[in-house]
Formats: structure tokens, sequence, C-alpha cells
């Protein structure tokens, strides 16, 4: 082996050449950020020389920027060891599990590429792969993942390669110059008035002979609240009479019922933003809980089972969905009935004269962050040009056009 040159500055590396096999090679020479020797071999031609010369600059250019000089794990390995350190604590384990789930729609040429060899290219692939190709679904359906859960693995890839930057295990985060996702209005779905009236003429017909009296009310009950309260599912179905306030008429969400688990489990809620306090604005909801409250008895849930359980996910989810079918509703999911609550306050308007500061509508939502609340509910409207001109423009000092 033999030292052809040594970078002037004390621990950038060596330049050498070695003879291995009857072989030569150029080799560069240095110690990496836990103080272990590495060593990289090119081929002993002019090209070799020169890609040398190359990668010793990134590496000087990486322990000048404190950046770690080599990496031994692969994006996926990194994915993985980020959502298990990282993102473990502060959310449900529905939450959890969700991030895992993630993990499995990148795919192998992404989560297999060692982190630092990484690019902006390849993960913009695979963003616009998963909004317009089903061979990113693990499921089989023929048809792109959704918006919502593209817009999740994006965050996800995101932050995971953010901390790998603060970290100094990457010069840079390659996601800054990725696209986000963007979502279409048919995927903002949102029941129209009548669709709402369809869907308890629906439910009523639905509930006349196979349920029992007290169940056809809770049913049509229930999705009064998640249109009346915006709240989630899992949210209102955790639901007990401790949590209703009707003096304060307001009502304290701190809990959530799993869907995916089997049997009776009452957990955290998606966020820490989940547990909130949400008024009771709408008079036909507070005249409802009142009335309900009256005839609760000793039942400890606003909506359980013949046994005192909680009511489950999939009773109801089964319910909503013969419930559309019979009032000829396509397309719609139970979560867009809080979509259309958000939307409704985001246009609404108080008796004051004044709309919902999107911070309390952020609140009222349990978000965790406002932009989500501004992403999904806030969302300018062609129409209102003309409510615009009566609000700004003085018709009165306005010229008439020319005719041409």
């Amino acid at each position: 082996m033999k030292k052809k040159f040594a970078p002037t500055e004390h621990g950038q590396g060596s330049f050498l050449e070695e003879t291995i096999k009857n072989k030569k090679y150029y080799s560069y020479k240095w110690k990496d950020s836990s103080g272990k020797w590495m060593r990289k071999r090119f081929p002993h031609t002019k090209v070799g020389e020169k890609d040398r010369e190359a990668f010793a600059r990134g590496i000087i250019n990486k322990m000048s920027a404190g950046v770690q000089t080599t990496c031994t794990a692969t994006f996926g390995e990194w994915l993985l060891t980020y959502i298990a350190n990282y993102r473990k604590t502060g959310v449900d384990p529905d939450t959890y599990n969700r991030f895992l789930q993630y993990c499995a729609n990148v795919p192998d040429t992404v989560a297999n590429t060692m982190l630092d060899k990484l690019q902006t290219e390849q993960l913009q692939s695979m963003i616009t792969g998963m909004q317009t190709s089903p061979s990113y679904r693990q499921d089989h359906k023929q048809k792109p993942l959704s918006y919502s859960t593209c817009k999740k693995i994006y965050e996800l890839v995101f932050a995971a390669l953010e901390k790998a930057r603060v970290l100094r295990k990457i010069p840079y985060n390659p996601m800054e110059a990725v696209e986000k996702p963007v979502a279409s209005q048919k995927e903002r779905g949102i029941f129209s008035h009548e669709e709402l009236k369809r869907l308890v003429k629906g439910l009523r017909t639905l509930t006349k002979g196979k349920y029992s009296k007290r169940m056809r009310k809770d049913y049509l009950n229930l999705f009064f609240f998640l249109y009346a309260f915006g709240l989630r599912i899992g949210e209102l179905l955790a639901l007990t009479w401790d949590d209703v306030d009707l003096e304060t008429q307001v009502i304290r969400v701190n809990k959530s019922k799993k869907s995916n688990k089997a049997g009776q489990e009452i957990g955290h809620t998606k966020t820490a933003k989940g547990v909130r306090t949400v008024p009771i604005l709408s008079d036909a909801a507070y005249n409802r809980l009142l009335k309900m409250q009256e005839e609760s008895g000793k039942s400890k849930y606003l909506f359980s089972t013949a046994s005192g359980n909680a009511l489950g996910y999939f009773q109801v989810q089964r319910v909503f969905k013969k419930a559309c079918i019979l009032s000829g509703i396509t397309g719609k999911t139970l979560h867009e009935l809080r979509h259309t609550f958000g939307t409704n306050m985001a246009r609404a308007i108080g008796l004051d004269g004044r709309p919902v500061p999107i911070a309390e509508l952020s609140r009222i939502m349990g978000h965790s962050k406002i932009s989500t609340t501004q992403d999904f509910y806030v969302h300018s409207d062609e129409t209102q040009n003309e409510a615009l001109l009566k609000s700004f423009a003085n018709q009165a000092r306005r010229r008439e056009p020319k005719k041409i």
C-alpha cells in the first residue's frame, strides 16, 4: 500500500494507492463520526481517480457541517426506528399501528435505498404514484390510495427525514422539494341538506321492524349528533352522561372507543388536542340530549347495548351502509358527517354577525394543527363574487362600460 496524498487538514482522511491480488486501486481512508476508520476503493483509472477526489470532497464537506459521514441504515430501517423512538409517545395505539401500516405502502425501491442516498426524485415519484396508481395499495383494491392516506404518509416521511437531518445523519431533507398531495373536491365529501333528509328517511325505514323502539331512536340521535357536534365516531360512542353538562351547555371529550378491537375498549382520543370541550350550538341537539338524559335510567353511555356496554363501531357502520342504500346515497362515508359539520361551521355566521374563528373551529374539531382545519374546511367559493361586490363595491361611483 502506498500513500500518495494526504489532505492538509488533520482528520480529513488520506488518499492511498493499494494493490490487492495484483490489482491496483485508488482509495480514500477517513475516520467517521464514531472514530472508526473507513475506506472506499476506486478503479485505478483516470475516472477512478476523479471519482475518489469527488467522494473525498463530499466526505470533507460532511465533516465540516457535522453530518454523519457513514450511513449503515436503509430508509426503511430508519423509518421504523423513527416511529418506534419518536412517534410512539403522544399517540394512541391505533394511530401508532397506522404509522406501521403506512410503512408497508413504501415501495421496496425506496425502502431499501440507503438513507443518505435517498433522492427527491424517488420520493416525488412515490407520492405521485400513491395518488394515481393502485399498485401502492396492500389490500389489492383497484383504486389509488385516498388523499387522507397519501397526506399522512407524506407527513410521516417528511418528519422522519427531518429528524434524520437534525440528527446530522443526512445533510438535507430530500422531502422539502416534494409536492404535497392535493385533495379533490370529491374526496372532501360532505352531505347536502337533501341527502341528510334522505338519510333520516332511510334510517326510519330500516329500523321499523328489525330494531327495538329504543334502538331506532338511538340510531337517529347518533347520526344527528355526528352531524351536529362534529365528533369522531369513536369519541361519540365513548361519551358517558358524566361528559354531558347541559347546565354549561358543553360536551367534554376525553376518550374514544377503539374501532379495530373486539369487545369493549375505551382509550385515549386520537391526538392530545382531541381532549376538549365542545359547545352544544344546535338547539335541536340540546333538546334531544335533555330528553335522552331524562330517559337514560341507569345507562352509563349515551349509546349502549342491552348489556350496558358502549355501542360498537361496526354495528353503527352496518346500519349506516344499509340506510344509505335505502335512501339512494352513494359514495358517502360515516366520517363525512363530521366533514359536513366542519364545512358548515366554516361558512356559518353567528347571531352577532361574525363567523366562527378558524382557531375555535380547529379546537372544536380536535385537530392537532390549525392547518388541518384550513386544508379541509376553509375554501373559496366563486359563487360569493356577487355578495362580495355588494359588501365592498360602491356601485354609485362606477361608470357604465362602453358598448362595443
